[in-house]
C-alpha cells in the first residue's frame, strides 16, 4: 500500500502482549467497564481483562459520518495456529455489523455521483480498490450481506456491482446477497475476476480490475453464461437452470425484466417459456413477494421520491446551518423553479417530516460542502423530471404528426428542442 493510503485510512498496529492497550487507556482515566462495552478488551475466565487485539494490523471502522465505531485486526505473523486471520469488534452500542459498510463514509458521494456501488468482501479489497481510483467501493466487515446493508446502499444508488472473492465461499456469498438485492428492486451486476481476489488482481494489474468492473454483467446473464460453458447434457443443463437461475428470476420485482430473463433461460435450457414461468411461480420467494407486493410497494420509496427527500433534507440543513456555503434563499428558489406548480404540494408533507429529513442530512452530508451536495442531487432530480417531460413532448409530437395537426406538431417540436437543451445543461 501507498503511504498516503495508510495515512488517510488511519491504519495501525496492535503489538503482541496481553494488556498493552488496556493499561495505557486506564492511565488515561478510561474505565475498564467502558473498554469492555465497546469491545476493546475482553474478560478472561478468571475475571481479569486482556486486550482483544494483539499482534494485528488494525483497520479503524468508521460510520457514515467518519466516526470510529470499531476495529478490524489482521493477524501479523503466524500466530499459534488457532487465531483467526481477521478479528472484528463484537456487536456493541456503537457497532452493528449487519448495518455497517466499511468505507461508506468515503465512498458515499462517489456512489451517488456515478449512480452505482462496487461491493467487495474485505478491508484489503476495499483499500486496494480505492487506491486504484475506484472511489465508489465499499466492503462488508466480517458478516454476510443483509437487507440492512442494502437499504443503506439504496440511499445513494439502486445499482451495485458485486466483486466477491473467487473461492467457492465467495461465490456462494455473492449469489445469496445478489438474490436479496434483486428482491429489493436493485440492479445487480457481477464482476468476473477469474481465479483471483480483488486485492490480488489490483496488486498485479489495476487495469484488469477496471476492465472487470466495466465488463460486469447482470447477475442472471452471468449465471447463464457460466452454465453455458459447463458442457452439460441437455437434462443436466435444464436442472442447473432450474436450480441456479430460476430462483434469481423469481427474486426480480419487475415483471418486464422477469419476462426478459425467462426467455433467455428457456432458450438455454431448450424448453418453452411457459415451463420456466411455472417454475418461477412455484418458488417460495415468488409466492412471498406476490403476497406482500401491495404493502411492500407502498412502503418502498420510488427513486424520484428519494431524490426529492434528499434535496429537501439538504435544504433544511442549509437553513439550519449558519456556516453553510450556499444561500438558503437561493437553494429554495432553485427548488421552486425546478418543481414549478408542484412545489407547494410536494413541500407541505415534507415540512411535516422536517426533523427526520434534517437528521438524515446531518448524518450524510458535511457542512462545508453543502453547495456541492445540493447541486449534485439537484442535477439528478432535474434530469429525471426533464427526461419525463421530454418523453411526453415526443409522444405529443408523434400523435400530432399521425393526425396531421401541423400547429400542434410545431408546438411539440419546439417544446422538445427546449427540453433537450435544458437536459443537456443538467
Amino acid at each position: 500500500m501507498k503511504d498516503s493510503t495508510i495515512e488517510s485510512w488511519r491504519l495501525g498496529f496492535a503489538p503482541s502482549g496481553w494488556r498493552n492497550l488496556s493499561e495505557a487507556l486506564v492511565k488515561e482515566d478510561f474505565k475498564e467497564s467502558d473498554l469492555e462495552k465497546v469491545g476493546l478488551i475482553k474478560r478472561g475466565e478468571k475475571g481479569s481483562n486482556y486486550d482483544r487485539f494483539r499482534s494485528r494490523i488494525i483497520f479503524p471502522l468508521r460510520d457514515i459520518s467518519g466516526r470510529v465505531v470499531g476495529f478490524s485486526g489482521r493477524l501479523f505473523g503466524e500466530g499459534d495456529g488457532t487465531d483467526a486471520k481477521y478479528l472484528n469488534s463484537p456487536e456493541t452500542p456503537l457497532f452493528d455489523k449487519s448495518a455497517f459498510l466499511y468505507g461508506l463514509d468515503v465512498a458515499k458521494s462517489s456512489i451517488r455521483r456515478k449512480d452505482f456501488a462496487v461491493l467487495v468482501e474485505g478491508q484489503m479489497d476495499l483499500l486496494m480498490s480505492q487506491q486504484a481510483g475506484v472511489e465508489n467501493t465499499v466492503a462488508l466487515s466480517g458478516t454476510a450481506l443483509t437487507d440492512r446493508h442494502l437499504a443503506l446502499l439504496k440511499r445513494f444508488s439502486q445499482r451495485v456491482i458485486m466483486a466477491f472473492d473467487a473461492d467457492s465461499a465467495g461465490v456462494r456469498a455473492a449469489e445469496r446477497g445478489a438474490e436479496l438485492a434483486l428482491s429489493l428492486g436493485m440492479e445487480v451486476k457481477v464482476a468476473a475476476l477469474g481465479s483471483k481476489d480483488p486485492a490480488d488482481l489490483i496488486k498485479e494489474n489495476p487495469k484488469q480490475w477496471m476492465g472487470a468492473l466495466k465488463a460486469a454483467t447482470h447477475l442472471i446473464d452471468f449465471e447463464l453464461g457460466r452454465i453455458s460453458r459447463m458442457k452439460l447434457t441437455p437434462r443436466s443443463l435444464g436442472r442447473e437452470v432450474e436450480k441456479t437461475v430460476v430462483p434469481k428470476i423469481a427474486s426480480i420485482r419487475s415483471s418486464i425484466e422477469q419476462a426478459h430473463f425467462v426467455a433467455k433461460a428457456a432458450k438455454l435450457a431448450g424448453v418453452s417459456e411457459e415451463i420456466i414461468w411455472q417454475e418461477v411461480k412455484k418458488t417460495p420467494l415468488a409466492a412471498s413477494l406476490s403476497e406482500k407486493n401491495d404493502s411492500a410497494e407502498s412502503k418502498i420509496l420510488n427513486p424520484r421520491q428519494k431524490l426529492i427527500d434528499a434535496l429537501f433534507g439538504l435544504l433544511f440543513l442549509i437553513e439550519e446551518s449558519p456556516q453553510a456555503d450556499v444561500s438558503a434563499d437561493l437553494a429554495r428558489d432553485r427548488l421552486k423553479n425546478l418543481l414549478g406548480e408542484e412545489f407547494e404540494t410536494i413541500s407541505k408533507p415534507l415540512e411535516e417530516k422536517r426533523p427526520a429529513l434534517l437528521l438524515e442530512a446531518e448524518i450524510l452530508y458535511t457542512n462545508e460542502r453543502l453547495a456541492e451536495h445540493f447541486d449534485e442531487i439537484f442535477r439528478r432530480l432535474g434530469r429525471d423530471l426533464v427526461s419525463e417531460r421530454l418523453h411526453q413532448a415526443s409522444s405529443a409530437l408523434k400523435r400530432a404528426e399521425a393526425v396531421g395537426d401541423k400547429e400542434a406538431a410545431a408546438s411539440a417540436l419546439n417544446e422538445s428542442k427546449k427540453l433537450s437543451a435544458e437536459l443537456s445543461k443538467l
